[in-house]
């Protein structure tokens, strides 16, 4: 909190608040609403980055009482295909997905990483957006891939995937997705 707050003047003016992201902060689920909850009674604005991997009881009964905003990340919408690529299924994020938006919906944007080769396919792009359909209008957030994570991971002594693209998306590919949604 102490060093968290130390921004409190720019979160005053700006209006923004504190978003937690990671790795996925739900991981830590009683650190996560202990932090929440200790700036919402600073009256400071809190977020929370998340793959929506989590309980959704232990989600809903703490962290969710104190977030301003959920940020979803929604990457593949195939359940094979998410398995394949990130190790789980996506049933439990789909559910809880569902659940967040019945509940809050006001208070959630569901982000779709562009990720050439991976998420950014035309498969993937029109399956996503049969399910935004289903679970009604919602706001989106397209982010195209960069390949940033790159040099930090190289730099902790980690390898870097040399499936993914060296260069970050093209601007004409963005748009190309944009004026899909």
């Amino acid at each position: 909190m102490e060093i968290l707050l130390r921004d409190n003047h720019f979160y005053w003016v700006s209006g923004g608040g504190v978003t937690i992201s990671g790795g996925e902060p739900t991981v830590q689920m009683d650190f996560l609403e202990k932090l929440l909850k200790a700036l919402k009674k600073m009256g400071i604005r809190t977020a929370i980055e998340t793959n929506g991997l989590f309980s959704w009881n232990e989600f809903s009964q703490g962290p969710l009482k104190h977030l301003d905003l959920v940020l979803f990340d929604l990457k593949i919408a195939d359940h094979e295909n998410h398995r394949y690529i990130t190790g789980v299924n996506n049933q439990t994020i789909l559910a809880n997905l569902k659940l967040l938006l019945e509940m809050r919906w006001q208070d959630v944007i569901i982000r779709i990483p562009l990720i050439p080769g991976y998420t950014a396919t035309a498969k993937n792009i029109s399956d996503l957006s049969e399910i935004m359909v289903n679970l009604g209008d919602r706001r989106i957030n397209l982010l195209p891939y960069h390949p940033f994570g790159n040099s930090k991971a190289e730099k902790v002594g980690r390898r870097t995937d040399s499936s993914l693209p060296a260069t970050s998306m093209k601007r004409s590919e963005l748009i190309k997705w944009q004026d899909f949604f």
